[in-house]
C-alpha cells in the first residue's frame, strides 16, 4: 500500500521488497533510501539522478538476487595491471 509521502518508485521497490522478504534488511533500507531520492528527482541535476538510478539498480539487483554486484570496470583494469606488473607467477617446490 502506497503511503501519500511515497512516490511511484519508492511505493513499487518497497512492493517489491517486501514480497521477497528483504525490505527490511540493510541493502533494501539502502534501496529504498535510493528510492525516495529518485522519486524527489525534481532537486537533483541530471548527472545526479542518472546516477542514483545506476547505484538504485546495481543496489536492487544486490538484494534481489543476493548476487555481489560486479566489479566497477576500471577496478577490473587496475587488477589487471598490477597481476601485469608483477610478472608471471613462479611455479614450484
Amino acid at each position: 500500500m502506497q503511503s501519500p509521502a511515497e512516490g511511484d518508485v519508492t511505493a513499487a521497490t518497497r512492493q517489491e521488497l517486501r514480497a521477497a522478504g528483504v525490505e527490511r534488511g540493510a541493502v533494501g533500507q539502502l534501496v529504498l533510501a535510493l528510492a525516495r531520492r529518485i522519486d524527489g528527482g525534481a532537486s537533483e541535476n541530471g548527472s545526479a539522478l542518472a546516477s542514483l538510478a545506476k547505484e538504485f539498480r546495481a543496489s536492487l539487483g544486490v538484494v534481489m538476487t543476493g548476487a555481489e554486484p560486479a566489479d566497477d570496470p576500471i577496478d577490473e583494469l587496475r587488477r589487471q595491471r598490477e597481476l601485469k606488473r608483477r610478472g608471471p607467477a613462479r611455479g614450484g617446490a
